[in-house]
């Protein structure tokens, strides 16, 4: 009996581990697809919920040292007002106004030391945020005018006459 060895036969189809490698990438692929849209679904939450953790880190920050001139009392319940206000507000987030609150947060916190300018600032900030809390904390004619100490023009006309 002789047995005729032929040409061996080409496999049909994928490995086990290509085919495993590409149900691996198809499932990652999901799961960012997934996580992309919860973030845009649940955006204006995430950025409350970072703005909150934000504010409570400098809240705690003046309580922990705090700057000379500063009333820390009124500082910390201006801030839980904004942040109860925050949380409780359902309507559109705007934008704008969200993004210079923001933009003042975060050069707050870019020296990693909070000094009696930066809380007048952060202070202006919440107000324009939510002027009512203004007439709850007398915040002053300063902040009527959107300008703080820190934040006045201080050049003098210096043109001779």
């Amino acid at each position: 009996m002789s047995e005729t060895v032929g040409p061996p036969q080409a496999r049909q189809g994928m490995s086990k581990g290509c085919l495993i490698s590409m149900i691996v990438v198809g499932i990652i692929i999901v799961l960012i697809i997934a996580a992309g849209l919860v973030c845009y679904i649940y955006r204006e939450d995430i950025v409350k919920a970072g703005t909150v953790t934000t504010l409570n880190a400098i809240k705690g920050q003046v309580d922990k040292e705090p700057p000379p001139g500063v009333d820390t009392a009124q500082f910390n319940a201006m801030t839980q007002d904004f942040i109860t206000r925050l949380n409780a507000d359902t309507a559109k987030v705007d934008m704008m106004k969200f993004q210079a609150l923001m933009t003042t947060i975060r050069t707050v916190m870019d020296d990693k030391m909070v000094d009696s300018a930066e809380v007048k600032t952060l202070e202006m900030a919440m107000f324009r945020y939510y002027p009512e809390l203004g007439d709850e904390y007398n915040l002053g004619p300063q902040y009527e005018s959107g300008q703080s100490d820190s934040t006045k023009d201080t050049t003098a006309d210096t043109t001779a006459h």
